[in-house]
C-alpha cells in the first residue's frame, strides 16, 4: 500500500470517528443547520486538499447541508490549525491537516 493512500485511510478513519463524536456530542440534535468550514493547511490540488474534499463530499451528502473547504497554507499547518482553535467550539469549523514531521538525514 502507497504512502499516499495509507494516510488517506488513517484520515478518512479519523475524520468519521471525529464526525460521530460531534454528531453525538452536539447539543442541537439538527447539525449541521448551516455550512460547516474544512480548513486544511495545504495548498489546494495536494493530497490533503483531495482527502479534504473526499470528506466534504461524503458529510455533505449524508448530512443535507454545504461543507466548504478552505485552503489556509502555510506554516506547517499553523495557520489553518490557528484559525480552527479561534473559531467557536460549535463543530462548525473542521480541521484536515498532515504531521509534517520530518526525519533528520542520517550523517
Amino acid at each position: 500500500m502507497n504512502a499516499l493512500r495509507r494516510t488517506a485511510l488513517v484520515l478518512l478513519a479519523m475524520a468519521f470517528a471525529g464526525g460521530a463524536s460531534v454528531t453525538t456530542s452536539a447539543a442541537d440534535p439538527a447539525y449541521p443547520t448551516r455550512p460547516v468550514k474544512i480548513m486544511v493547511g495545504a495548498n489546494a490540488g495536494g493530497g490533503t486538499d483531495i482527502i479534504a474534499r473526499m470528506l466534504a463530499e461524503k458529510f455533505q451528502e449524508s448530512m443535507k447541508q454545504p461543507f466548504v473547504v478552505e485552503n489556509k497554507p502555510g506554516a506547517s499547518n499553523t495557520i489553518a490549525a490557528d484559525l480552527t482553535a479561534k473559531a467557536p467550539p460549535d463543530g462548525y469549523t473542521l480541521l484536515v491537516a498532515t504531521n509534517t514531521a520530518r526525519r533528520s538525514p542520517r550523517t
